[in-house]
């Protein structure tokens, strides 16, 4: 079975702000959380997860997730609530949001194996792009790079490289 996701986006995570000025996640605000119209689709569904803080223009993953049961029941987890409070707490500046890779319309269940797949690959895209990553599995940099393709640098790419990744349609987004 082909299973062609979609991404969904960024939804924002209510978060209270304690005497010290930190962002605290907890239980109440994760209720909050599923009782959006824009998020309670997706309590049910199973894929993966990125809580991630918005700041500016940008975004800056913190956890890569997958949900194997429901969003609902792995998302908020003391465990991940702890990670994200570390994460803010550690001065990870903006507002958490959260982003989620479902199957479309309402269809729940993935393969557990394609929900591996893509774990894998967005928490080597998230620790490329964060090297605070708050995952411990699947977070280490790759030690090898092809000029031009994959973890090349900057720099102009040759005749050669360019060619390669136009035959194995590897776009600029996966190349970096």
């Amino acid at each position: 079975m082909s299973a062609n996701l979609i991404v969904s986006g960024p939804f924002d995570v209510p978060f209270t702000v304690s005497p010290a000025k930190i962002k605290c996640i907890d239980t109440p605000q994760a209720r909050l959380f599923w009782q959006k119209t824009e998020t309670a689709a997706f309590q049910l569904k199973q894929g993966i997860y990125i809580f991630a803080t918005r700041a500016g223009k940008g975004y800056r993953p913190v956890y890569v997730g997958k949900a194997t049961k429901a969003f609902k029941n792995e998302c908020f987890t003391h465990h991940k609530l702890h990670h994200y409070a570390q994460a803010l707490s550690n001065g990870e500046k903006g507002s958490p949001v959260m982003f989620f890779i479902a199957l479309p319309g309402k269809v729940n269940k993935i393969p557990k194996k394609v929900i591996g797949e893509v774990e894998d690959l967005m928490i080597q895209f998230a620790a490329a792009k964060n090297p605070n990553l708050r995952n411990k599995i699947g977070t280490a940099a790759a030690d090898w790079s092809i000029k031009g393709v994959v973890r090349g640098g900057k720099g102009a790419k040759t005749k050669a490289a360019s060619a390669f990744t136009t035959m194995m349609g590897i776009t600029k987004s996966l190349a970096t």
